[in-house]
């Protein structure tokens, strides 16, 4: 019983980006930095914590392409970016939680010249999705149905106002605005956020800076972001507007 609640909170946290994939970690002695590819995952972060302990005295850069992952998982990722100082470097694409926790946490952040940030809203914006819960209530047996719909709300209500603490927390910590994570569902940008061609917004550098997010720089300058594919484009959020 306690699993299938498990599971069904992760697939209810689950965001609607890109397929989820092995993170690949690795350390290049050449050049100082982590790589890390893939889905932010428990098992990334710990084999991330692994290199950097390894190589605490080299690494100062985090050279990372990821399409998330879980809120609580992304923001131990930015503590730990944030404590030790580390840079991070995105030459293709960093989004959601990645875009979240992993680039705002960084000391310096480098972009690709075509690179996307993309967010895709945060613990803040999580609400209990209630259409899915019956879903899943609805199959079990039905003198089960009460009992097992009270404890999938009950563990999800206490799981969202976990995580909203902790990301109020966070930000506070590192500097940044927290409404960086919410922005992008202002109602102007509605028929954007719905539409299932568009999985994330992002920010030009100068809005980014007003946010609370510095030291951004391009390589190869001029940044102009290049889109995933039609499917999964990204949208561009303005501040004051």
């Amino acid at each position: 019983m306690i699993l299938r609640i498990c599971l069904l909170i992760s697939l209810l946290l689950t965001t609607k980006l890109l397929a989820q994939e092995t993170a690949i970690v690795s350390f290049n002695p050449k050049t100082n930095k982590v790589s890390y590819s893939g889905k932010l995952t428990e098992s990334g972060l710990e084999m991330f914590i692994n290199l950097l302990d390894e190589h605490r005295d080299n690494v100062r850069w985090l050279e990372i392409e990821s399409e998330g992952g879980e809120i609580n998982t992304g923001m131990s990722f930015g503590e730990i970016i944030h404590k030790n100082k580390l840079n991070v470097s995105i030459p293709n694409y960093c989004l959601s939680s990645c875009a979240n926790y992993v680039f705002t946490a960084a000391n310096k952040k480098s972009l690709g010249n075509n690179a996307i940030v993309g967010f895709h809203g945060g613990a803040s914006s999580e609400v209990l999705d209630k259409s899915q819960i019956e879903e899943q209530v609805a199959s079990f047996p039905k003198e089960q149905r009460e009992s097992i719909r009270n404890q999938i709300t009950a563990q999800l209500a206490k799981y969202i106002e976990s995580a909203q603490k902790r990301e109020k927390l966070f930000f506070q910590r590192i500097g940044v605005n927290q409404e960086i994570t919410t922005l992008g569902h202002a109602q102007q940008y509605k028929s954007l956020y719905d539409s299932e061609n568009y999985v994330a917004w992002f920010y030009e550098n100068e809005d980014l800076e007003k946010l609370g997010v510095k030291n951004v720089h391009v390589t190869n300058p001029p940044w102009r972001i290049k889109q995933l594919s039609e499917k999964a484009k990204v949208y561009k959020v303005k501040i004051g507007i």
